[in-house]
This record gives structure tokens, sequence and C-alpha cells, in this order.
């Protein structure tokens, strides 16, 4: 009974991290689109300034 009392706590704790690592490439993922799309804008107002 205690092994597979283990057994599910490291299924569990596997879960949350994979749960965890999703997340964050997901956030990364969508900061990198952002920073590509200011790094645009701030090339369209420079071409336009001059």
């Amino acid at each position: 009974m205690q092994n597979i009392a283990i057994i599910l706590l490291m299924l569990a704790c596997l879960a949350v991290l994979s749960f965890l690592v999703f997340i964050s490439f997901k956030l990364l993922r969508d900061s990198q689109k952002q920073m590509k799309l200011d790094k645009e804008k701030k090339d369209q107002k420079k071409s336009l300034d001059r």
C-alpha cells in the first residue's frame, strides 16, 4: 500500500512540474512575440521621423 502512495505522489509531482514548464514556455513565447511587436513599432517610428 505504501508503494502505491509513493507512485501516486511522484505522478502528482510530475504533473505539477510539467504544468509549470508548459506555463513558463507559453509566457516566454508570448513575451518574445510582444518584444518583437514593440521593436517593429519603434522601427516604424524611426522611419517616420526621418
